[in-house]
């Protein structure tokens, strides 16, 4: 499952200039575990087996900043079937609905991020 933020080119320009990123890394992680936060409301809860095998992993190497938010497990196999459904299930979306629940405030964020970026504030 993979998703993509838009109209970021103020924030990935800093990046290009070679400013310093480090609090658009920050609010970057802080996205994902807020992500990550809202799609653990959001997960079917019958046995809580789904919830517990949630993970979110942040990570930073250079200029890239990442947030994986994982689901499943050996003893979780259903995750992505209970996302995406089945023919015979309907999907319940935990994961896309918390994203599109945190989506409208992202660039604001990071936009914010960038102006503490360029003034140097960390």
């Amino acid at each position: 499952m993979s998703y993509t933020i838009e109209n970021l080119d103020q924030v990935l320009s800093l990046t290009a200039r070679g400013q310093n990123t480090s609090a658009i890394t920050k609010e970057l992680h802080q996205i994902g575990t807020d992500v990550f936060r809202e799609s653990q409301v959001n997960a079917p809860s019958d046995s809580g087996e789904l919830q517990r095998s949630g993970r979110v992993a942040n990570s930073a190497r250079g200029k890239k900043a990442t947030s994986d938010i994982t689901y499943g497990s050996a003893g979780v196999d259903y995750a992505s079937y209970v996302h995406e459904g089945t023919k015979a299930q309907a999907s319940q979306p935990y994961l896309k609905s918390a994203l599109d629940e945190v989506s409208p405030k992202i660039t604001g964020r990071l936009e914010a991020a960038a102006q503490k970026s360029l003034k140097g504030i960390q």
